[in-house]
């Protein structure tokens, strides 16, 4: 199939900023997440004094829709204080369990992982701390769900991913827990790990950090997960996230993003195309992961001061051929402060929510169809 074809399958895809629902946040805020529904947002807003950390905060928020699912407004209904004693890196709702929806979880530079759970009283919701985590030794910088079962795997600097089951458990109301059981750890990078990422079929997972490697873990007879393959970088890696089962992209350092395939044959991953991206040879910091939406072939990648938007068209069989490039970027203003752009996307595509150093602010774009 010819690029000219494979393009014409989709309709370009834009962010419109959306002002009126702008929140101002002078509090670090390394992480934010969204429910299934695009309903509910959970933000970190840790207090510092020129970045030395004083105090950890999450808020919790509410997002209101018209009956068009127009955002008419944003209300606070929670902060949660003093729980985390670092600075709060990772937070992920649980999106597939319907006994779990609208819980979340926090990942901190105190080593924690904390496990949150919705309560409802006569109409109020709040969330309450139902698990703590504590097997890393340093700070948590990763956290993935897995598919289906929605184990937790988790990285931090102690150079370690880790992964946990929630055992001995029954989906009865009222839930019934007896505990997250970390069954599994690999040992095999030698530095920070930054990047985390697991494929559709959840048998797979890459991860990459300061060591500029790229490690590939796979899952043997759906019990124990064995280091498949290392690749050797050139560079720092910060980001990395599966397309499809067989093809991840790695963001390091630099001007290109990079993507891997699996070769049939030799039963590894190769690299097989670089693409320019906006943002190489600025400075950058980790968090804000890289994300890909299944139903819109659309990937989204911070590097540097930029946020990237590449399309992915496929042929009828989408395990062989296809095309991706740039479909636009946002530039910030973060000249001199390291890339502090966090955030997140929601599952459907439609909400990108920011939070960066230099405005202050956490901001909403909506996404539209590009004229």
């Amino acid at each position: 199939m010819m690029k000219s074809e494979l393009q014409s399958q989709f309709i370009p895809l834009t962010y419109q900023s959306q002002p009126q629902y702008t929140y101002q946040q002078k509090d670090l805020c390394n992480a934010i997440a969204i429910n299934h529904n695009n309903t509910i947002l959970v933000v970190a807003a840790d207090k510092h004094l020129n970045f030395q950390f004083q105090r950890s905060q999450i808020k919790v928020m509410e997002i209101i829709y018209s009956n068009t699912s127009t955002i008419i407004n944003l209300n606070q209904i929670q902060i949660i204080q003093d729980q985390h004693f670092g600075f709060i890196n990772t937070l992920n709702f649980f999106k597939k369990n319907p006994f779990m929806l609208d819980n979340f979880i926090s990942g901190s530079q105190d080593n924690q992982i904390i496990i949150w759970q919705l309560e409802i009283v006569e109409s109020s919701k709040f969330w309450i701390p139902i698990f703590k985590l504590k097997e890393h030794s340093s700070s948590i910088n990763c956290l993935v769900l897995r598919p289906f079962n929605e184990d937790l795997i988790i990285s931090a600097c102690d150079k370690k991913i880790k992964f946990w089951s929630l055992s001995n458990y029954q989906f009865l109301s009222p839930l019934i827990y007896q505990g997250w059981e970390c069954f599994q750890t690999i040992k095999e990078h030698k530095s920070y790990v930054f990047g985390l990422s697991i494929n559709q079929e959840g048998n797979r997972v890459v991860s990459c950090g300061y060591d500029k490697q790229i490690l590939i873990i796979e899952e043997s007879n759906r019990i124990k997960w064995y280091m498949k393959q290392k690749i050797q970088t050139y560079n720092i890696g910060f980001r990395i996230c599966f397309i499809i089962n067989n093809l991840f992209a790695y963001q390091s350092l630099g001007i290109n993003l990079q993507l891997f395939k699996f070769n049939e044959k030799n039963e590894k991953f190769q690299k097989i195309k670089e693409i320019p991206v906006k943002g190489g040879n600025c400075f950058c910091s980790p968090y804000f992961p890289s994300s890909y939406i299944n139903t819109q072939n659309l990937f989204v990648t911070k590097n540097g001061y930029h946020l990237n938007f590449i399309r992915f068209i496929y042929s009828h069989n989408q395990s062989q051929d296809f095309q991706c490039s740039l479909e636009s970027s946002i530039e910030f203003d973060q000249k001199g402060y390291w890339g502090y752009i966090y955030g997140t996307l929601s599952e459907d595509g439609k909400l990108l929510i920011t939070w960066d150093f230099i405005s202050e602010q956490i901001q909403f774009r909506t996404q539209m169809i590009k004229n």
